[in-house]
Parts: C-alpha cells; sequence; structure tokens
C-alpha cells in the first residue's frame, strides 16, 4: 500500500505542475472541490452502490492530496499527526481490546479535553 500511495502522490504532484487547471487552483479551491466530493460521498452511501462509494472517496482522496500539495504541507506529516491523535483517542487499540461503546466515548472525551487544556497551556505560554 506504501508504494501505491506514494505512487497516487506523485501522479497528483505531477497533475498539479503540467496541468494548466490543477496548476491554477489554490488550497482553498480544491478544499471546495473537496467538500463538494464529500457530498457526492454522501449521495453515493444513499444509493448503497458500493462502486459509486469508491469512485467519490477517490475523488475526496484526489482533491485532499491536491489541497495538501498546493499548501506545501508534507503528507507524510499529516499522517503521522493524525496516526498520533487517534493513538491518543483510542489507546486501547495497541493493546488489541476490545471496549464498550461508553469507553470508547469516555477516551475520546478525555483525550479531546486533553488537548484543549493543552493547547490552552501553549496560547498562554505565548
Amino acid at each position: 500500500m506504501k508504494e501505491t500511495f506514494q505512487n497516487f502522490v506523485d501522479i497528483c504532484k505531477k497533475s498539479k505542475e503540467l496541468c494548466p487547471w490543477s496548476k491554477k487552483q489554490d488550497t482553498k479551491r480544491f478544499t471546495e472541490e473537496m467538500i463538494g466530493e464529500a457530498n457526492e460521498v454522501l449521495d453515493a452511501i444513499s444509493t448503497g452502490n458500493n462502486d459509486h462509494i469508491k469512485e467519490e472517496l477517490g475523488d475526496v482522496l484526489i482533491d485532499w492530496v491536491h489541497a495538501c500539495l498546493s499548501a506545501k504541507i508534507d503528507i507524510k506529516e499529516i499522517i503521522t499527526d493524525a496516526k498520533a491523535k487517534i493513538e491518543r483517542r483510542k489507546p486501547f487499540l495497541a493493546e488489541d481490546r476490545q471496549v464498550t461503546l461508553e469507553e470508547a466515548k469516555n477516551f475520546w472525551a478525555k483525550a479531546k479535553e486533553d488537548e484543549r487544556t493543552q493547547d490552552e497551556k501553549s496560547i498562554n505560554f505565548r
């Protein structure tokens, strides 16, 4: 999967460099496109057609990568940060253990509160 994803990012980079339409778009525009595609995912879900859902999710991914490239944000950093976030919010995954829905909600709420507190400390420190 790693190689497949890298190949995908590489073709999006080419798109951003060589396609006049992609070149012209900025992060905001790609994000607006992504929102539109996300709405199309919702429509596809309502049909129950997995091929259509897969297609629309692919469109979201195309716009997401283009938005990252336009913003000059390292995709690896985004994925690393997102992985750390899910690990903080769902620590039971590291232990390969099942939890109840209530426990999962509590872990999530506690992590969010800890993150908020940390953010406030960072802001007050500056």
